[in-house]
């Protein structure tokens, strides 16, 4: 992913594809349902 990308997705003003987020959640390794549980956890969605 590279950095504009990134900084789309964190400003809100576009959306990761899944296969992105399944390869962050893969990089975290972390599981998809608990990157999803933080996601909620955060601040509320747009």
């Amino acid at each position: 992913m590279s950095l504009s990308a990134y900084t789309r997705v964190e400003r809100g003003a576009s959306n990761p594809t899944w296969t992105t987020i399944v390869r962050v959640a893969g990089a975290l390794e972390v599981e998809l349902v608990a990157l999803a549980e933080a996601i909620s956890d955060g601040e509320p969605q747009a």
